[in-house]
């Protein structure tokens, strides 16, 4: 702790002195008389004093602040605090079942950062929930972060636990709708749920992850197989104690059948939810921040069927205590409910709520774009000394089998071999060990790609939306040219979305690619069926000689091929057909291939910044682009060792040339 703080509490306790002896005692009777932790000075004396707090958490009505603050206190004179004691956890939860998620998240970062600075072993719990504490402000980069920590506290403690950092990794997908790898976390989970030994925590685990995979299924388009997970969630929630899971399955099952048009279902849920709400005991069970989603979904299902009498005042749930994703939804039922009474004003002012929420979390993860950055260093740095180690290793090897073939049974030399194979073994430990650590920096990157592509796509659809609502209100009021410039923002916005999904695969460029064997005429007929539009609409003649096998990363050089190629035929003259040449030539060392086409051509000083991210030369409308093609086609040569340039003359056409090295392995 730093001395601005402790002198802080310091300063806090004496002022506080008097009211806490009071009021404390009062609410805590037996605080005073039994708990010091001033005379804490050892693990077994804290163990003790430990003890004591968890035995007053049943006892005490609120929970006393001063504890945490001495226990920070004790935390600096202790650097081995006993972070694996029961108190730890259940003061957590019990600042969670008061909904004080600000307080929960204080303490559980203050034990992390403890542990983590100190090298504790901290209980996957506090990880996975701190990781929860985050989606609720929508950092979904500190929270993938904490469900990686969880995963691996969990295996290292070989806990059945595990199954939520698993789950929480697959609602993180979910999140930001990647679905397939969503549907690989929860089918793990849902897997090692079933294995659990506690009846009511395997049903609890079951009833969450088939949820989580119904709603996978029906945003895969395939709502009718995304019915019977629900079925079966519904089923297991009901065999387990938490209420709370019981009525969230109720509520996403609803709200899939309403995201399909499947009214009458949706009627039968929520006839259903209301039949088991009616017992007084279940529903005074049931926190508050769950009533609030139900009842969104019966509103929503309210403006859907013109039944007023189910819908909700827009105002009531925006009281509710509940993270961004749930009150992005209930903005946005906001905006429709107003819209549906022509309350104009008041339906565009939550859509600006939704873009200002949209916008605050926007600011807490543009800091994935550094990270990625960092990421991508720290894994070239990795890579290159990985592969200096297998060199040294290699190196290391030929020796050894020289000196066998040589000197045979002498027994100094045997020593000496026996010596250097134990360095081989240890440089072989070293390379598995960076291996580790390349492959956990590069999952841990492709994450980060995922959350800060999502993070980009969320404000173009939000205008999209925004568009959509002004041309609803003033439709009748547009004059001829407005209609128009409400096209020009749908198909902005549409460009903006292609050009994230590009930017996305580029940045994921070669992260988990192997290297194979690559017949060049297969990827060239690849290539061809996947332009064989373009090709025809254009008239455009592809003119290749016998091209090479070679060892390549295969989906990458489709890729390489296919970027020149559709260049070469887009930007192509007016008045001819296009014309692209494909040939190579052969070393000792690599190849260079050449793609020449009969096009525009490009000018001398902007042949140096076409390979550079969403550089575009040509402003022509006609010419569809987002400038990441080349920028992509660089990157895919320089990952085979390679080098791209281009020759052209404006007029005259282009000859792009690249080399592929023959020494990747």
């Amino acid at each position: 702790m730093k001395k601005e703080n402790f002198i802080l509490l310091i300063f806090l306790f004496a002022v506080n002195a008097f009211s806490l002896a009071n009021s404390s005692h009062e609410k805590c009777p037996q605080w005073k008389k039994t708990v010091d932790l001033s005379v804490v000075y050892s693990t077994s004396d804290l163990t003790l004093q430990l003890n004591l707090l968890d035995s007053l958490l049943m006892q005490c009505n609120e929970l006393d602040s001063l504890w945490l603050n001495q226990l920070m206190d004790v935390s600096d004179r202790i650097k081995d605090i006993h972070v694996q004691h029961p108190f730890y956890w259940n003061y957590f939860v019990r600042l969670y079942r008061q909904s004080k998620y600000e307080e929960c998240f204080n303490f559980s970062k203050w034990i992390i950062d403890h542990s983590d600075e100190n090298h504790l072993l901290l209980n996957g719990d506090f990880y996975i929930e701190t990781g929860y504490l985050q989606s609720r402000i929508g950092d979904y980069a500190k929270q993938i972060n904490f469900f990686e920590k969880a995963a691996r506290a969990y295996q290292r403690d070989n806990s059945e636990n595990i199954v939520y950092a698993v789950g929480a990794l697959g609602d993180f997908y979910i999140e930001i709708e990647e679905w397939d790898k969503a549907l690989k976390y929860l089918e793990e989970a849902y897997s090692l749920a079933l294995q659990m030994k506690n009846e009511n925590i395997r049903y609890y685990n079951s009833a969450n992850k088939l949820m989580s995979i119904g709603k996978i299924l029906a945003k895969k388009g395939n709502y009718v197989e995304s019915l019977e997970y629900f079925k079966n969630s519904i089923r297991d929630s009901h065999l387990q104690k938490s209420t709370d899971v019981v009525i969230s399955c109720y509520s996403e099952f609803i709200k899939v059948c309403l995201e399909n048009n499947d009214l009458d279902q949706a009627q039968k849920l929520i006839n259903t939810t209301n039949h088991w709400l009616s017992s007084k005991d279940v529903y005074n069970s049931i926190k508050k921040e769950y009533h609030d989603y139900y009842n969104l979904m019966v509103s929503r299902y309210g403006l859907l069927t013109n039944n007023s009498k189910l819908l909700s005042d827009p105002e009531a749930f925006l009281k509710s205590s509940t993270g961004n994703t749930v009150k992005k939804e209930m903005y946005q039922y906001a905006s429709d409910y107003y819209s549906k009474f022509n309350q104009w004003e008041k339906a565009l002012n939550f859509r600006q709520k939704q873009l200002e929420l949209i916008e605050d979390e926007s600011k807490k993860l543009r800091v994935s774009t550094a990270e990625i950055l960092q990421e991508k260093e720290k894994s070239t740095s990795l890579a290159i000394e990985n592969y200096s180690l297998k060199e040294e290793s290699r190196k290391k090897q030929i020796g050894q089998y020289r000196l066998y073939t040589l000197l045979g049974l002498m027994a100094i030399i045997i020593l000496w071999i026996f010596t250097n194979n134990n360095k081989s073994k240890k440089l072989n430990q070293d390379i598995t060990e960076k291996n580790i650590k390349i492959t956990e920096q590069i999952q841990e990157l492709e994450r980060i790609t995922y959350v800060m592509t999502h993070d980009l796509k969320e404000p173009a659809n939000t205008v999209n939306s925004f568009a959509k609502l002004i041309t609803q209100k003033y439709k009748k009021d547009l004059p001829t040219e407005g209609k128009p410039l409400f096209e020009v923002i749908e198909g902005t916005t549409q460009g903006m979305l292609n050009t994230i999904s590009n930017l996305h695969s580029y940045l994921l460029l070669g992260v988990k690619s192997k290297i194979s064997v690559v017949d060049l005429d297969e990827v060239l007929s690849q290539v061809k069926i996947n332009l064989a539009g373009i090709i025809h609409s254009s008239n455009a003649k592809i003119i290749h000689s016998t091209l090479p096998t070679i060892q390549g990363y295969e989906e990458e050089l489709i890729k390489l091929f296919q970027n020149l190629v559709s260049n070469a035929i887009k930007y192509s003259k007016q008045d001819q057909s296009p014309l692209v040449e494909i040939s190579f030539t052969e070393s000792s060392s690599d190849y260079t291939f050449s793609v020449g086409d009969n096009g525009i051509g490009i000018s001398k000083e902007h042949q140096k910044i076409i390979f550079d991210l969403f550089s575009r030369i040509h402003s022509a409308g006609n010419v569809e682009g987002s400038g990441i093609g080349l920028a992509n086609s660089r990157k895919i040569v320089q990952l085979h060792r390679g080098d791209i340039w281009v020759e052209s003359r404006q007029g005259f056409g282009s000859v792009f040339s690249f080399t592929l090295s023959k020494n990747l392995i």
